[in-house]
């Protein structure tokens, strides 16, 4: 399964259609699928890398940590507890 943008596929096929490489049936048709088409209830996520409570500690351990769960925790991992860095700079 992948996640699309519905809206931008369909702002390209009413671009495609005002350019005349497609049809206004082939549009409609394109429209008419997405319509049916079951929405995903998906969110964004804050990775560990990103997050105000991970730290990366590689020069003093071996791994990198979480200071609010108090776990180990590589910069790709997620939870729902995170808040996002106010600057980008590597903890």
């Amino acid at each position: 399964m992948r996640l699309i943008d519905a809206d931008a596929l369909e702002d390209k096929t009413d671009d495609k259609y005002s350019l005349g490489e497609i049809g206004r049936r082939e549009r409609d048709d394109i429209v008419y699928a997405l319509s049916y088409e079951p929405e995903i209830d998906a969110v964004p996520v804050l990775r560990c890398k990103n997050c105000e409570y991970w730290k990366h500690h590689s020069a003093v351990l071996d791994h990198d940590y979480c200071e609010l769960t108090s776990t180990a925790c590589e910069g790709n991992h997620f939870c729902s507890w995170g808040e996002k860095r106010n600057d980008e700079t590597d903890h």
